[in-house]
């Protein structure tokens, strides 16, 4: 057992395609985001949003064409970026990676119906998540998504590059594995003048149990053994939290920490929780 406080580390490609594989996911997903992140991997500069909509391109074009991630041509990934699809003025990918989604079985936040929905699920629902005026009688339009933000920036990147440049890039490195963080006290969402303790929907209990981090997915498990998954809870503030925690001990893996104070999605996903005058 080692007893020590989490170094302060950028967020790596390796962190970003950890996040996007959990251990759930299908192994042609897996692929793509492997395949994504040796074509971003030599100007990689920290953009989680241009990875995932390089693998849901791969995915989808192999879904459609009948191949493989790995051997997508790249003419297919920026096809699937053009910005001439639905709705108006999203890129193609935005309802042709839905329906791949949908074909292969993936849930879906839009059809939930019961148990939890797969963590490719959750990172397309993000990406393709259109702001709505507050009058829905209203002329204005609902704004851009995310993943109409990511392709403008990602087209010019990817012009110019061919398949042949593609196959000489090296490989990407193998995903940083996901977190069971066992809490002794609370696990709490923090920031900068507020504080709120996550809870068992289940007994409410609000002391001690486990945080799991898989992929994109977070889930409390509670002294109880109630499971819950608290949409508060974001993957890469939950890794970012352990940079922060005092005598943080690892033993074979797990993960042991008194308090977890998790920065809000508000909040930037590094914020010290620590300067919460209330905590």
């Amino acid at each position: 057992m080692t007893t020590a406080r989490a170094a302060r580390v950028p967020w790596t490609l390796a962190d970003a395609l950890g996040y996007l594989t959990p251990d759930t996911a299908p192994a042609a997903w897996k692929e793509a985001v492997q395949s994504a992140g040796r074509l971003l991997q030599p100007a990689w500069a920290g953009d989680d949003g241009a990875l995932a909509v390089t693998a849901f391109a791969l995915y989808t074009a192999a879904h459609q064409d009948g191949t493989t991630p790995a051997e997508v041509p790249i003419a297919r990934v920026r096809e699937l970026l053009l910005l001439d699809g639905l709705p108006e003025g999203e890129p193609r990918l935005h309802v042709a990676a839905g329906e791949v989604l949908h074909a292969r079985g993936h849930r879906l936040p839009q059809s939930f119906s019961g148990g939890y929905w797969d963590g490719v699920g959750q990172v397309y629902q993000r990406l393709i998540y259109q702001w709505e005026p507050e009058e829905p009688m209203g002329d204005m339009p609902p704004g851009p998504s995310a993943m109409r933000h990511t392709a403008i920036r990602l087209l010019p990147r990817l012009e110019g590059l061919t398949d042949d440049h593609v196959r000489g890039f090296p490989p990407a490195p193998a995903p940083a594995p996901g977190y069971t963080i066992e809490v002794a006290d609370r696990v709490s969402k923090v920031t900068d003048n507020s504080v709120s303790t996550v809870q068992c929907s289940t007994c409410q209990d609000m002391y001690g149990g486990t945080v799991t981090v898989d992929g994109p997915e977070v889930r409390y498990l509670c002294r109880e053994a109630h499971l819950t998954e608290d949409r508060r809870l974001e993957a890469r503030r939950v890794i970012a939290a352990l940079s922060y925690a005092d005598d943080v001990q690892i033993d074979r893996g797990v993960v042991r920490v008194g308090q977890l104070l998790v920065a809000s999605s508000t909040m930037a996903w590094d914020f010290d929780p620590r300067s919460n005058r209330f905590v």
